[in-house]
């Protein structure tokens, strides 16, 4: 415990001359993080793992649609392009864990509480 504990301070003090600090630092890790094991399911180990995978694709291949050959339009005529598919990755995410949610409240793999 005491040699991870280490390293991760060293690995802090290495890091800190590349990076500001700011007050929204982590955030963008921390809510991915969230979403996949809400997703997976709390008080599982494997739900979170499978959640984390089936998220991480969706989240690196939703751009990748953007780069297609066809032109999308919607419904006003204006041309979706790769600027939309990029950002429509991460608001992916959330669609996934709200419908995840309506379907399985405890999510794919979650356990019934000790309070239910």
């Amino acid at each position: 415990v005491g040699l991870g504990i280490a390293l991760a301070g060293f690995s802090g003090v290495m890091i800190a001359p590349l990076f500001e600090v700011d007050a929204t630092m982590g955030e963008l890790i921390l809510v991915q993080t969230f979403i996949v094991v809400v997703v997976g399911g709390m008080g599982s180990f494997i739900g979170p793992v499978i959640g984390g995978l089936i998220l991480g694709q969706l989240w690196a291949l939703t751009p990748l649609v953007g780069r297609t050959q066809y032109v999308v339009q919607n419904w006003t005529g204006t041309v979706i392009g790769p600027d939309f598919w990029e950002k429509a990755s991460d608001i992916l995410l959330f669609i996934v864990m709200a419908v995840i949610l309506l379907l399985r409240p405890r999510g794919l793999f979650g356990q019934e509480g000790a309070f239910d």
